[in-house]
């Protein structure tokens, strides 16, 4: 009996350090795609939505002072500096979305790992959340990557016509 009893122990025991190894390495899953996100978010930590804001302002702001161009040069030059706004517009709204999105996945991310310390969630529905998280952060980083090259672009456009667009009020004026 005392044989049945110990046999039956050392098979529990086994089978709970067996769980605790698969634990420990969909532990060290979810945490790689935590670090992941961190790092993603890190590098888009510098995007200044206010200094985007500003700009889309002051665009607004050029437009509206316009009354009749009848130079086609500058016409030319403002129809493509009327678009800023609209691709400031869009950047503000993708930043907005990619803040919400990183808020979400950190949630997921933390609920994975209290589900998996805690032994609360099956391991194959385990295995397609960690997969589908990872699809997620990658997508993330991908649109900050993209939000953060149009920025650029943006910043850079505005930063050659705006002067332009200046002196040409400052003349007429």
């Amino acid at each position: 009996m005392k044989l049945k009893a110990s046999i039956l122990s050392l098979i529990i025991l086994s089978l709970f350090s067996c769980n605790n190894i698969n634990n420990e390495y969909y532990i060290s899953q979810i945490d790689s795609i935590n670090i992941q996100l961190n790092e993603a978010v890190v590098g888009y930590s510098n995007v200044d939505s206010i200094t985007i804001a500003n700009i889309r302002k002051r665009v607004k702001t050029n437009c509206k002072r316009v009354r009749s161009l009848e130079d086609t040069v500058i016409n030319k030059l403002f129809i493509q500096y009327s678009q800023i706004d609209k691709s400031m517009k869009q950047i503000l709204r993708m930043d907005y979305q990619i803040k919400k999105n990183i808020k979400i996945s950190q949630t997921q991310i933390s609920d994975l790992l209290h589900d998996v310390n805690h032994n609360i969630i099956d391991t194959i529905v385990l295995k397609e959340y960690i997969k589908e998280e990872r699809k997620i952060v990658i997508t993330i980083a991908e649109r900050m990557k993209y939000n953060q090259q149009r920025i650029m672009a943006e910043t850079n456009r505005f930063d050659s016509l705006n002067p332009l667009i200046e002196q040409y009020f400052n003349k007429t004026n």
